[in-house]
This record gives C-alpha cells, structure tokens and sequence, in this order.
C-alpha cells in the first residue's frame, strides 16, 4: 500500500492556493490558539507566502480563525494526530510499528503540494529565528547554491525566568509575543560535513532541569556505551534535531519527526526557538496526559507534569547561568546554534 493510498485529507478552505507561488510554511495542530497569531506573523515577515494547515479536530476557535487568513489553506483528515500505522506496510524506509498518523501526513502534505518547491515544516509552538533583514527565499537560495535539499534546525527550548511567569495573570498569557524569553546559550548540536543526522553536544534545557530535579531518566546501558563510543551526549530520547526546511522530490518522505530522506546541508543550521515552556503548557499536559496521543503514550508529558510540580514545590526558576534572551541573534551565533547564514 503506497504512502499516497492514506491520504484521507479534505478541504476546508483555501483552495485556490493548491498551485499558489510563494514560499510555503505547512504545520499540523490541534487546538493552538495561543500560538496562530504570533506564528502566521512571524513567518509573513521572514518571506512565508503560503500556510497549509492540517486541522487535527481543533475546538478552541483555531479553524475558525484560520480560515478568515487569505493566506491559509486549511484541511482536516479522517484519522486522528496519534493513530498507529504501521509505516513498513507502506514504505520499506519507515519502520514497523513505530510511526504515528502525523508523520504519514507530514509527508502526503509535502507530497502533494510542495514537490519540487522549497517548504518549511513547524510546529505552532516552532520559529525560526533568522538574522535580520534576511528571508527564507533567501536561505533556500544558500542552500540551493550548495547542492542540497535540506536544511537542520536545532530546537532551543525557549522559557521564563521563573514559574510565576507561566500563570494566568502573566503577560505572556495573552500570547506568545508578550513576556521575556530565555534560552540556554550553550552550542547544542554538531554539524557533520556529510548533511548526515547532527551530532548531540548539550541535551537542552529540559534535560538540565531534569537532571537538576532528579526527574532524567537513566538511560539503557547500550545507550550508555553507544554514546561513550561516539563522544556524544545522546542519553535522552529528546532529539534536538530536525530537518526544518526542505525541497521534497516526489519519492521523498519524513522517515520520522527528526528524520528525511532529503540530502541535508552539513553547513547551515537554523536556530529554532520552541516555546515549550508558556502559560498553554497547563492545557497541552493536561490534553497529552489523558488522551495518550503523543509519543510513547505522551512519555514527554508525564515529565514535564513532573518537573512543573517540582518547580512549584522548590520555588526554583527555568534560568541558570548560561541563559540569554532568546531574541538576540548575536547570542544563537555565538552559541554555534546559528550557523551558515550571514
């Protein structure tokens, strides 16, 4: 059965776009008010043309909003976000038992409407952060001159500096855009001069919390010595990587979250800031944590239910000693979390 054979996507509104120019952003959400207005933003002033959106049921006014934007192509499918599928009955690339529907439909998204054309994927809680005055034409230009198709972005995990912050009365409550974000400025990731998967030189800032909170899993012993081995830091299942930016041919697929077949720049790597920590935390746990429809039976959220209990028990905060604001692009350059644009 062919990937094709499970697109189960319909129309909601946008249809004059299928074939529209432009530089396309394509995202799958659920419930993302919070973060619509801030995201189609951002991306309009860094050259985004076209939104493709794939409506996984949202009820909080999300669908409603996004389809009064003349820039937005919005869908729904018959399946639902966290459906297992057994991606080796598709695509001898994918793996049995191990994808979810979402990562098929990142695919058929790509697939049908972006062939041969540069797209960005992200999710709602995802920006990319670039130097000023440049635009993502502009990058897929870079990238074009170098040969490839793809480009890696690291997630920095972007926060306050204390919990407080995340609460209803906060700024930062009426939305992404308001409130002081931070990031941990430490180099996260390695390049490989190939495009091949990055190497992993700091776990993050929610693996520092963590650790710091006794809430980081210990990690199997093959991990252990696989990542003695490899002089690498890979003892968490939180991958900071994923190819962001790509130009898919029409056999082309993600393999999953983290991964494409694409050949990937082993120069350019675009910093992008994950708003993981913001006052819609609380709903998105609380969602994850009963409907099960995340990775490993929402794993990730458990933890985060966890540290966010640890937080409010210690009075600690998210900042440390390496934390700078997450808007200065000097600080992602020097951090070596910027790399390959000037």
């Amino acid at each position: 059965m062919s990937l094709m054979s499970h697109d189960d996507l319909s129309m909601v509104s946008g249809a004059a776009l299928e074939s529209a120019p432009g530089f396309t952003v394509i995202t799958v959400m659920r419930n993302e008010m919070y973060f619509l207005p801030a995201f189609l933003d951002h991306f309009r002033k860094i050259g985004a043309e076209r939104f493709i959106v794939l409506d996984d049921r949202s009820d909080d006014g999300s669908a409603e909003y996004l389809a009064k934007q003349g820039d937005v192509m919005l869908l729904r499918a018959r399946g639902r976000f966290g459906d297992p599928v057994d991606g080796l009955a598709i695509d001898p690339r994918l793996k049995a038992g191990h994808l979810r529907r979402v990562h098929l439909w990142r695919s058929i998204l790509m697939r049908r409407f972006c062939v041969g054309r540069w797209s960005l994927l992200a999710d709602l809680d995802e920006f990319i952060a670039l130097p000023e005055g440049t635009t993502l034409p502009e990058v897929a230009s870079r990238l074009e001159a170098e040969g490839v198709r793809g480009a890696w972005g690291v997630m920095l995990d972007v926060y306050p500096e204390r919990l407080e912050e995340l609460g209803p009365d906060a700024p930062a409550a009426t939305g992404v855009r308001e409130g002081r974000w931070l990031f941990d400025a430490r180099r996260h990731l390695h390049l490989q001069a190939d495009g091949s998967a990055p190497k992993v030189a700091y776990e993050g800032a929610r693996m520092r919390l963590y650790t710091r909170h006794g809430l980081a899993p210990r990690p199997p012993l093959r991990r252990r010595l696989d990542a003695r081995i490899r002089g690498v830091r890979t003892l968490t299942d939180l991958t900071l990587y994923k190819p962001t930016l790509a130009k898919f041919g029409p056999e082309d697929l993600f393999l999953h979250s983290h991964k494409a077949t694409v050949p990937m720049s082993g120069r350019m790597l675009l910093p992008i800031l994950h708003y993981r920590f913001t006052p819609a935390l609380w709903s998105r746990v609380s969602y994850a944590l009963e409907s099960g429809a995340y990775a490993k039976g929402s794993s990730e959220y458990h933890q985060l239910s966890a540290l966010l209990a640890a937080l409010s028990e210690t009075g600690e905060g998210f900042a440390c000693w390496i934390s700078k604001d997450a808007g200065d692009i000097a600080a992602l350059r020097k951090s070596g979390n910027l790399l390959g644009l000037p």
